[in-house]
C-alpha cells in the first residue's frame, strides 16, 4: 500500500499577471494570500495526511507496511514489516531449539568441543584421566606405585637387555667381523584385581653395560683376548625387573643373558609355589652390519652402532679387526642393552 500523494497545486504564483493592479482585484491582502497558498497546502498535507499515515499502527494500514526495504539475505519480504515478520519467525525457531536443548532433546552430534566452556572441558579431561589409568616406569631404579582406584589391572614387566659384545669367533682369519648383539630381557604380563590404596614395590632393571676395556680404537693381544673370553666378559646381562604384589607374590623378569640361555619371567607366590614361566629372552643375532640386538616384547633391539635399543632390547654388537698375529682391534664398540620397564594399566572394573 502506498502513501497518499499530494496532488494540490503549489505553483499558483505563476498565475499572477506580470503587473497586478488594485482594480484587477489584487489587493495587498489578496496578494499575501496567493503567496502563502503553497505553504498552507504543504502544511495541511503533511499535518493532516502524511503524518497520520506514518503514525498509523492498524493491521493493513501501518507505515511499516508501506515503507520499502532492500532485500536482506535470510529474510523474506520487500517492506520493513514483512522483513520483521520473517525475522521473528527465525527468532521463534531459535528459541524453540534452545528450549529443546534445555529440556535434554539436543540432537545427536549437534555440539562440538568448541561450543563447550573451559570449565566443562576440564571436567571431561579429569573424568577421562580417572578412567584411563596407565603408568610406565622405564628408568632403572626402585619405585612405589599406589593403586588409584579399584579395578582389574594389567601389569607388564620386561628385564633389562644384555649389552652387545665386541667378541668374534675364535680362530677367524684376518679380517673385519661384526660381533653379536645382546639378548633381550624377559617379558611377562599378569592381570590382577587390585584395590585403591594398595602399594606395589617396583624395581626396574638396567640394561647391560659393555666390557669397558673393549672401547673403540682399543687393540688387545691374542692372549689378552682369550683371557677376555675365558672370564666371560661379553654379553653382560641386563638387570632383573621385579613387581611386588602385597599379599600375593611378585613378578620377576630376568635381564637378557646370552651366556646362560633364554631369560625367564615368572611369578613367585608367597608360599613358594611356582607360577608361570615366560622364556621370552633370546640371544642377539649377528648381521652384516654391526650385530643387531634382539627385540624384546616392548622394544626393539639396537640396530647398529649408533642406534640405541628400546626397553628391554639387546644392545647392538661391535666390530673388530682380527690381525694376522691374532690381535683384535675394536673398530666399533658395542652398545648397552635397553633398560627394563614396567607398565601398569587399568583395564576394567572388578567383575566387569
Amino acid at each position: 500500500m502506498d502513501f497518499t500523494r499530494m496532488t494540490g497545486r503549489v505553483d499558483n504564483v505563476s498565475d499572477l499577471p506580470d503587473s497586478p493592479v488594485l482594480d484587477g482585484g489584487y489587493t495587498p491582502d489578496r496578494l499575501k494570500e496567493i503567496f502563502d497558498l503553497a505553504g498552507v497546502r504543504l502544511r495541511d498535507y503533511i499535518n493532516g495526511v502524511l503524518l497520520g499515515e506514518l503514525e498509523a499502527t492498524g493491521d493493513g494500514a501501518s507505515a511499516s507496511e508501506k515503507l520499502g526495504s532492500a532485500p536482506i539475505a535470510g529474510l523474506s519480504g520487500i517492506s520493513i514489516r514483512d522483513q520483521l515478520v520473517s525475522l521473528k519467525a527465525l527468532c521463534d525457531a531459535l528459541e524453540e531449539s534452545i528450549r529443546q536443548t534445555a529440556a535434554g532433546n539436543l540432537p545427536a552430534g549437534s555440539v562440538d568441543l568448541d561450543k563447550l566452556s573451559e570449565a566443562v572441558k576440564a571436567l571431561l579431561y579429569e573424568k577421562n584421566s580417572r578412567d584411563m589409568v596407565c603408568d610406565r616406569f622405564a628408568s632403572p631404579g626402585n619405585y612405589s606405585y599406589t593403586v588409584p582406584r579399584d579395578g582389574l589391572y594389567r601389569i607388564r614387566a620386561v628385564g633389562g637387555g644384555a649389552a652387545g659384545t665386541a667378541a668374534d669367533r675364535v680362530g677367524e682369519a684376518t679380517g673385519t667381523y661384526d660381533c653379536e648383539g645382546g639378548a633381550s630381557g624377559a617379558y611377562g604380563e599378569l592381570n590382577v584385581s587390585l584395590t585403591a590404596g594398595t602399594v606395589l614395590s617396583v624395581t626396574v632393571g638396567g640394561g647391560g653395560i659393555p666390557y669397558e676395556d673393549m672401547t673403540e680404537g682399543t687393540t688387545v693381544t691374542e692372549t689378552q683376548y682369550l683371557d677376555y673370553l675365558n672370564r666371560r666378559l661379553y654379553h653382560r646381562p641386563g638387570g632383573v625387573t621385579v613387581v611386588n604384589l602385597p599379599g600375593m607374590g611378585e613378578i620377576r623378569a630376568e635381564g637378557g643373558d646370552g651366556e646362560n640361555g633364554p631369560a625367564r619371567c615368572y611369578f613367585d607366590t608367597l608360599d613358594g609355589a611356582g607360577g608361570f614361566d615366560c622364556p621370552l629372552g633370546r640371544r642377539g643375532l649377528s648381521t652384516r652390519s654391526p650385530g643387531a640386538g634382539d627385540d624384546s616384547f616392548v622394544g626393539q633391539g639396537g640396530a647398529g652402532p649408533y642406534a640405541p635399543p628400546g626397553p628391554g632390547g639387546g644392545g647392538s654388537g661391535g666390530r673388530v679387526y682380527v690381525g694376522s698375529d691374532g690381535s683384535r682391534k675394536v673398530m666399533k664398540e658395542a652398545l648397552c642393552g635397553g633398560d627394563g620397564a614396567v607398565i601398569i594399566e587399568h583395564i576394567g572394573e572388578i567383575g566387569g
